[in-house]
């Protein structure tokens, strides 16, 4: 063979004019390329590696490559201007490409998937965490569509506006397509690599294992749940493999339900016992109520020893007669019923004993409690009566030295008797909810000492908090059936009653309580979805375990006979394998020891730490891989197109 005339390739090489053949070039963009053989010529083959190199080095660098290149060639003296130098170097390339199309395909899909791949494990792309399929399908064919339009429009070297807009609007329709398709092949890559590590595992049945690698994160904070958690209550995808495990009749189903309808008889005793840990023991309304009356008649009987041997002075309680008689007639409100409280029975004078006066104030409260009845108030009349009562205690004060003393302590219960029966209420919604500042400054308010009372523990604030804390044990015991119900009862820490809670409890025992509710609503959901699901799948699942007919025999040959006895004992071998595979899912589902939960819930987040990173590795390289392929399948390619 004759040796090749390279000066003569390399004069050919050089350009024949200041500038590019731009005229030659476009004219050669309509040509059809002829069929490719197989170089034999060793300058052609370096031709054919030239043109794989410059079609994978435009792709890999979204057609920056022949920028570059025009770059270096005008700062050399190579060309007059930087656009004559691209000019000149993409010319050269649509001539490699004319001549030596099949390698300048390979080379431009090696350097597409080569962006594509770098791409995808540069972390430039859209997260997938938690997207469901058609939203990654969606990503998909958006991250496509931009690498589409990006190649489309950075490998076009016309300067015309419009074809940088065609080629990107042909590389966006090509690369969404191909973009949609990566992603779908590389779920299924991702999913195949991690269903043949779940295979070589061989310690748990592989659809624990992709239920424990989908529920990863709730496997890791399952110890949050306390020790009755259970494997399902890690989330959605360990609970639909226990409802799989569950399907039929047989132990698989029994251990399931058993297990969790066991848990679930628990809840009340599990709230109780977390409530009264974080906020004490509850009492009853009803004992507290009789204690604070017991106190209430210890009190009555100190009026009598300060009473004894006092009078009201006759000129002022004549006085304060006249001044009844005058408020009677300026209000027009009746109150005979306070004079004749006052009088002496039969006469027409003052009672000037302070047991009589005692009394009226007594008959004169309970007046002004009917005047402000909610369902009916009678504000003016309420005001009336409160200055007479002021009267009448104004003289009591005068007249009996200590009655105040037993006044206050008095008031002092009647607060207790009123903070137990308002704590009850403060959990109450609707248009009548206490504000928490407003609660804030009742407590501070009851706080202080009443009057003459001594100083010392705010007796209306414990009671307060006995109303709240039996208020709380009322509603776990008749709202258990409804946990999620009794979680907005208690309110996130934005709520106002989680901020009352707080003021009344401290902040650390009412999230105790919180995150009780909040356990036990996980378990009930976890026992709903599976023990309590529809009874469709059970009966059907129940009716192939329970009714296995017999094969039907035909009578028409011995080999059809073989064949259908075949077929009916391969079907029972099937379904006996499922059975197995369910009952040994169901023994790790049913498990409540926490010692083995635990070892088995380490054992799973041992596997998916060790096989996530691998299925979103394989996930993200075939998925650049296509993307990276179909990008350069647009205008770029046009001519073979064509």
């Amino acid at each position: 063979m004759a040796e090749p005339d390279i000066d003569a390739w390399l004069a050919s090489k050089a350009p024949k004019s200041e500038g590019p053949d731009v005229d030659a070039w476009l004219a050669s963009k309509g040509a059809t390329a002829a069929p490719e053989e197989p170089p034999t010529d060793p300058v052609a083959a370096i031709l054919a590696r030239e043109a794989a190199a410059f079609g994978g080095a435009n792709s890999l660098t979204l057609g920056m490559f022949n920028r570059g290149l025009g770059g270096v060639d005008y700062l050399t003296g190579g060309s007059p201007s930087y656009s004559a130098g691209v000019d000149k170097v993409a010319a050269h390339e649509a001539e490699l490409q004319r001549k030596y199309p099949i390698a300048h395909i390979g080379g431009s899909l090696a350097g597409g998937v080569g962006s594509g791949l770098g791409l995808a494990r540069g972390g430039l792309a859209f997260s997938r965490t938690g997207a469901s399929i058609p939203q990654r399908l969606g990503m998909g064919a958006a991250e496509g569509a931009a690498f589409g339009a990006a190649q489309g429009a950075g490998q076009t070297y016309s300067g015309n506006l419009p074809d940088y807009v065609q080629n990107a609007l042909i590389g966006t329709g090509l690369g969404a397509v191909g973009g949609a398709a990566g992603e779908a092949i590389g779920a299924g890559a991702g999913s195949l690599y991690g269903s043949i590590r779940d295979r070589a595992h061989g310690i748990f049945p592989e659809p624990v294992l992709r239920a424990g690698r989908a529920d990863a994160q709730g496997l890791e904070h399952l110890p949050r749940l306390g020790p009755d958690a259970m494997l399902p209550d890690a989330g959605p995808s360990m609970q639909a493999t226990a409802q799989q495990a569950a399907l039929g009749i047989g132990p698989n189903r029994s251990s399931i339900v058993n297990a969790l309808v066991e848990r679930d008889r628990g809840t009340v005793g599990r709230l109780q016992g977390d409530v009264e840990a974080a906020l004490g023991p509850a009492p009853r309304p009803s004992q507290v109520a009789e204690g604070i009356d017991a106190g209430r008649r210890q009190i009555n009987t100190e009026y009598d020893p300060v009473l004894r041997g006092r009078a009201i002075e006759p000129g002022e309680a004549n006085r304060v007669m006249g001044r009844l008689n005058e408020l009677a007639l300026t209000t027009r409100e009746n109150l005979d019923e306070v004079v004749g409280a006052l009088t002496v029975p039969g006469h027409n004078l003052p009672d000037l004993s302070p047991q009589a006066w005692l009394a009226a104030r007594q008959r004169v409260d309970s007046m002004i409690e009917a005047a402000s009845n909610p369902m009916n108030p009678n504000r003016y009349r309420a005001s009336v009566l409160t200055n007479v009562r002021r009267m009448i205690d104004d003289e009591l004060a005068a007249n009996v030295p200590g009655i105040k003393a037993v006044d206050a302590k008095f008031a002092a219960n009647r607060a207790e008797q009123e903070a137990l029966e308002r704590g009850g209420t403060v959990l109450d919604t609707g248009k009548q909810a206490l504000h928490p500042e407003d609660l804030r400054d009742l407590m501070r308010v009851d706080a202080a000492p009443q009057g003459m009372a001594p100083a010392g523990p705010p007796a209306a604030n414990v009671r307060l908090r006995q109303g709240v804390r039996a208020d709380i044990d009322r509603r776990v015991g008749t709202k258990a059936n409804d946990l999620t119900e009794l979680e907005r009862t208690m309110g996130t820490p934005q709520d106002w009653n989680a901020q009352k809670l707080a003021q009344v409890f401290g902040e650390q025992p009412t999230q105790a309580v919180r995150d009780s509710i909040e356990r036990n609503r996980v378990f009930r959901e976890t026992y709903q979805r599976i023990a309590q699901g529809s009874d469709t799948a059970q009966r059907q699942a129940a009716a192939k375990t329970a009714d296995i007919a017999a094969p039907q025999m035909p009578i028409r040959n011995i080999a059809g006979t073989v064949e259908q006895v075949g077929r009916w004992g391969l079907a029972q071998a099937q379904e006996a394998q499922r059975q197995a595979q369910r009952e040994a899912i169901a023994r790790i589902m049913a498990l409540r020891d926490p010692a083995q939960v635990e070892a088995m819930r380490q054992q799973l987040l041992q596997h998916a730490r060790q096989t996530q990173p691998g299925v979103r590795a394989t996930d993200a390289r075939a998925r650049g891989i296509v993307q990276g392929a179909s990008s350069v399948l647009g205008p770029a390619f046009d001519d073979y197109v064509r």
